[in-house]
């Protein structure tokens, strides 16, 4: 398959917190896929102790035919200083070429 060149092919899928699922654009290869993550999902399943938080969301693709696994977080830790626990997290679109 011949590797797309056309600039600005971007797809992006997008997690809603009512469990939606959106695709904007096509993906393709050699385009940008943008992975945006809504942190409203899954509130029960976050974990606390003091201001340290004990969860995180991890993002897996692979690709076929060749089996590329690519492992991201749509998520950017928020800390205590500047190496303080992480208290929190805010939304980080994650990019990445197909």
């Amino acid at each position: 398959m011949p590797i797309n060149t056309e600039p600005g092919t971007v797809a992006v899928i997008r997690f809603l917190p009512d469990w939606r699922i959106i695709q904007e654009g096509d993906i393709r290869s050699g385009g940008k896929l943008i992975i945006d993550y809504d942190t409203g999902r899954l509130p029960n399943y976050r974990r606390q102790r003091r201001e340290a938080v004990f969860w995180q969301v991890q993002i897996f693709v692979k690709f076929h035919p060749g089996g590329q696994l690519e492992v991201g977080s749509p998520l950017e830790p928020m800390r205590s200083g500047d190496h303080g626990p992480v208290i929190g997290y805010r939304p980080k679109p994650y990019a990445l070429l197909v």
